[in-house]
């Protein structure tokens, strides 16, 4: 296992797009850390070779788009973080078929985009987000905006978009802006 603890990180400030200020490996512990997307895409990028991570008391402050961006891992959870958007549009993106995503007592976790476009449903291979929950300290709920993803459980208000218009959707996003 992988330990990373009482560590800053900073997205480069160049502005380059899909950049993170830190790429989770499989199997990592990480604590206590704070990452700073500022120009980048994103402070946390979770890919798909993530089969288990945990993220325990650590700071998100968001890049251009989100604050975590969850690309299909799997078995991640949050505990006890907190989400600064800044002038990130969300809090995070979950997407590629992503699944077992916990969150437990974060802070500041409002507004989560769950199954967005990827190149999985280009090549026609993309699977629903699933088992994702959200326990906030607080009570509050958080809105998830459920594209190709089943319904979060928890404190959570599942927006879901029917399957016509987001197959619509990613049609459109790939006829017209391919990249």
């Amino acid at each position: 296992m992988i330990t990373t603890e009482n560590r800053t990180f900073s997205a480069p400030a160049k502005g380059i797009a899909d950049t993170a200020a830190y790429g989770v490996s499989d199997g990592e512990a990480i604590t206590r850390c704070t990452f700073i997307g500022g120009k980048g895409s994103e402070a946390l990028k979770l890919s798909s070779n993530v089969a288990s991570a945990l993220i325990q008391s650590c700071t998100l402050s968001g890049g251009v788009e989100d604050c975590v961006d969850i690309l299909g891992a799997r078995h991640a959870t949050f505990i006890g973080c907190v989400f600064a958007r800044c002038n990130a549009v969300r809090d995070c993106t979950i997407k590629g078929g992503a699944h077992s995503i916990m969150f437990v007592d974060c802070h500041g976790l409002r507004y989560i985009k769950a199954g967005d476009c990827t190149i999985y449903e280009k090549a026609g291979l993309g699977e629903p987000v699933s088992g994702c929950h959200v326990k906030n300290p607080d009570g509050r709920k958080t809105l998830v905006l459920c594209l190709n993803s089943e319904p979060f459980t928890g404190d959570v208000v599942n927006l879901r978009v029917p399957r016509l218009i987001v197959r619509l959707y990613f049609w459109a996003r790939w006829r017209f802006f391919p990249n």
